[in-house]
């Protein structure tokens, strides 16, 4: 069935739209500190590159009732290309627009506005790019749920706080794209944040030339997800460029570089676990984060975690994926280089963990492939009838026996 992206409307500081989905009306809505009537062009824009993935995923036809531009039109091939190369279970689709029309002349005099969550990604690209960004942008409802009110009255305190600091306006945009719609289809991580993000700046194409999305991971580790360097660029159109930046710094190079600023030391958030603490100081982003800072002889200026690093608790945050090993890896080697060996010797345990783990499905996957190769199979059995035929007094069926008991054992619960 596909998706259908239906009376897209601008009233006001809202721009809503209905988007059915395989059948199912979803009411997508985004409000601006702004009249958005004096600034949102060609809004269908943003419904393609927020719902391009969620497309991909359920698959069939994806129609919108809008102007789109003809140079998006044509990167979301690419998109597709890179998405489909990705993740296999995504299928390609035929993009059906009400009207498809060359860029629109961009306005002069446009802002440059950089993606903020207080994040270390966040302050590192602001304080990198200082001068060149003149805005903030900060979206409720990507990363706090909507009915978090107190939660996020309490990050957008500090948010703006440090903006001002900064001396940037922060933009304040509250949508229920995340939480309430994408989530219901498809990975946020994988599939929707990017093009969530792009979507919110292109409703404000007019307005600005550049948008900096720092990077989650360094170069060394570029693994496909919903932000990423092959993709960001692919949302830009009339006159708007999005810009994948930082990944030239892994994760505590950033933190190195930002800890000594006492705007990040007052203000830095990076836990999106807690629903009252700022940070919990306890979720593995917490402590990723606190293991950095404490390598780098910084945690004690940071004031934003509500309690210590319990060295013990490092190794008991197991690691998930490739990304968070190169993290730990460079956090263990400027630990080891700052003589922080309690905390050098934890890491150690948490990387030995995540290898053994990857060693035993990689040894996993290697035996099934192997133990159902025909080839295998037919040498098998000629050698146990070998033994059977040859062998008078049937020992060596006996020992084929005792070998396959002897394996069982070792590799108990192995294979289940």
């Amino acid at each position: 069935m596909g998706i259908e992206i239906k009376n897209i409307c601008v009233k006001g500081n809202r721009v809503s739209a209905e988007v059915w989905v395989s059948g199912e009306k979803n009411d997508v809505w985004y409000e601006f500190p702004w009249d958005m009537e004096k600034i949102s062009v060609r809004p269908a824009n943003a419904f393609l590159v927020a719902f391009m993935s969620i497309a991909m995923k359920v698959g069939g036809t994806y129609k919108i009732d809008g102007e789109i531009s003809q140079n998006l039109y044509n990167q979301m091939v690419t998109y597709q290309d890179i998405m489909t190369k990705w993740y296999p279970e995504l299928s390609r689709v035929e993009i059906f627009a009400e009207k498809v029309s060359e860029d629109i002349v961009p306005a002069e005099n446009k802002k440059k506005i950089s993606c903020f969550t207080g994040g270390v990604d966040a302050f590192y690209s602001l304080i990198k790019n200082s001068e060149k960004i003149d805005n903030l942008l900060y979206v409720w409802g990507f990363d706090i749920p909507l009915n978090e009110e107190n939660f996020y009255n309490e990050v957008q305190q500090h948010l703006s706080s440090a903006a001002a600091d900064f001396g940037k306006e922060i933009v304040l945009v509250k949508t229920n794209l995340g939480f309430e719609v994408t989530n219901k289809y498809a990975s946020w991580l994988h599939y929707c944040y990017g093009g969530a993000i792009a979507s919110v700046v292109l409703l404000m194409s007019q307005q600005y030339e550049l948008c900096f999305m720092p990077s989650c991971n360094d170069y060394s580790v570029l693994e496909p997800q919903g932000s990423h360097v092959l993709i960001n660029h692919l949302w830009g159109c009339d006159g708007l460029r999005f810009v994948y930046d930082g990944a030239e710094a892994s994760r505590v190079e950033k933190v190195n570089y930002i800890a000594d600023n006492q705007v990040v030391q007052k203000h830095l958030r990076v836990c999106w676990r807690s629903k009252d603490a700022y940070n919990c100081s306890e979720c593995e982003k917490c402590i990723r984060t606190m293991v950095s800072l404490e390598a780098v002889n910084k945690l004690d200026k940071v004031t934003t975690f509500c309690k210590p690093l319990v060295v013990e608790d490092i190794s008991k945050i197991k690691l998930g994926n490739e990304a968070q090993l190169r993290m730990a890896e460079a956090s263990l080697n400027t630990a080891i280089e700052n003589n922080k060996d309690e905390i050098a010797n934890q890491l150690r345990v948490q990387i030995a963990d995540y290898k053994d783990v990857e060693l035993v499905e990689n040894l996993r996957g290697r035996l099934d492939t192997l133990m159902n190769d025909a080839a295998f199979a037919d040498i098998g059995g000629r050698v146990v009838d070998w033994y059977v035929e040859n062998d008078t007094k049937r020992t060596g069926k006996k020992v084929f026996k005792m070998a396959l008991k002897k394996m069982k054992n070792k590799f108990k619960g192995f294979f289940k």
